[in-house]
């Protein structure tokens, strides 16, 4: 009954989709919330993960499905991608200086020396590793798969680019 519904719902077929869709979710998000995921979180991340997998097979993308260990997979990468947007945005607020905290001016000039480090590692960039990292710095709440979208790459590439810019940066910034 599965394989069925599984060939049907390849070649575009809502209801089979719905069919495997009730089948698999529940596992699908007792798999997420067994890693840690708020179980809130993990049923938005299985929303998205179906969402995902039919505009993949929409799009022509798909040629097997084999559920539920797709499912898994891409809910596993999109909950990667949510927590890592979650830390950038708690770093983020974490640098933000306390008004009782002001800097010494030994710490801003510090500071701006990196900071000139960081501009002139990022000038060595190429140019499609600078859109990457301008896009996903200047948007935080852009996922991987969108940022992937708007610049025309895949998701492995996009996030492949952002982990070497991001390592050559923090090479600079521990100098």
């Amino acid at each position: 009954m599965d394989a069925a519904e599984t060939s049907r719902a390849l070649t575009g077929d809502r209801q089979a989709w719905d069919a495997l869709i009730a089948r698999h979710n529940a596992r699908l998000v007792a798999f997420l919330v067994a890693r840690g995921t708020p179980l809130a979180r993990a049923k938005e991340l299985a929303n998205d993960t179906w969402v995902l997998l039919m505009d993949r097979q929409r799009e022509g993308k798909l040629r097997t499905l084999k559920l539920p260990a797709f499912a898994f997979q891409q809910a596993m990468w999109l909950g990667l991608d949510d927590a890592r947007r979650e830390r950038r945005v708690r770093s983020l607020d974490a640098a933000e200086p306390r008004a009782d905290e002001a800097p010494t001016s030994e710490a801003i000039v510090l500071s701006r020396e990196q900071l000139e480090r960081v501009r002139a590692e990022l000038a060595r960039c190429s140019a499609s590793e600078q859109r990457v990292f301008r896009l996903l710095y200047e948007h935080p709440e852009l996922s991987i798969r969108d940022a992937a979208r708007r610049l025309v790459l895949s998701e492995q590439r996009v996030r492949q680019v952002a982990c070497e810019v991001r390592k050559r940066l923090r090479g600079v910034m521990e100098e």
